[in-house]
């Protein structure tokens, strides 16, 4: 009976291993389609070659991540960047004023 028991409890802990492998897989798969085709080769292997995993804390780093160009642009070039994008003709659906 024990015995009965104790199979039943194996095969139920390896049917649910079995789901968290496919539901891993399927994570992994999505992540590497959009690696691929989202992020251009050349710049992967830039981030490739400039990722470190730390086992002290459990995660991935990525080496100079304060000096990427987000971090670097000032606020006024920033905005500038930002209104250049924006043509004089595109009515911003966050402003209510209203000229009269």
């Amino acid at each position: 009976m024990k015995l009965r028991q104790q199979e039943s409890e194996q095969q139920f802990e390896i049917e649910n291993k079995m789901d968290e492998k496919r539901a891993l897989s399927h994570d992994i798969s999505l992540y590497n389609l959009v690696l691929d085709n989202i992020i251009p080769k050349t710049y992967r292997k830039k981030i490739d070659s400039n990722i470190k995993y730390n086992n002290n804390d459990d995660e991935y780093s990525v080496n100079h991540v304060a000096y990427a160009g987000n971090n670097i642009l000032s606020k006024s070039d920033k905005t500038s960047s930002t209104m250049k994008n924006f043509p004089n003709r595109m009515k911003s659906p966050f402003i209510t004023s209203r000229k009269r």
